[in-house]
């Protein structure tokens, strides 16, 4: 989307949506069929695919998203793995968690 800030050295695969707003590190990884709401944010090195992150939410650096739906003021710390989960608003996963 127009207003998205998407760093030269990440890595998009189609199919994915990212909205305004949103920004997508250096040596990131988005896609296949990830959804990047509104001023997301996805920190370097962090993969997500197969998931939808609401508006408002941070995935940290080198942190691995998949299956997941993450929702408004959700936050992924750094190095954390999350696989088939839907965590509500304002959740946040620890950095390192598994």
């Amino acid at each position: 989307a127009p207003g998205a800030r998407v760093d030269p050295a990440a890595h998009v695969i189609a199919p994915c949506f990212i909205d305004t707003g949103a920004t997508i590190a250096a040596g990131a990884q988005v896609g296949p069929h990830a959804v990047i709401g509104r001023d997301a944010v996805i920190e370097a090195g962090a993969r997500v695919s197969t998931s939808i992150l609401w508006p408002d939410t941070h995935v940290g650096p080198n942190a691995f998203l998949a299956d997941t739906v993450l929702a408004t003021g959700g936050r992924v710390g750094a190095h954390a793995t999350v696989t088939g989960l839907t965590l509500g608003a304002d959740s946040h996963i620890s950095d390192y968690s598994r």
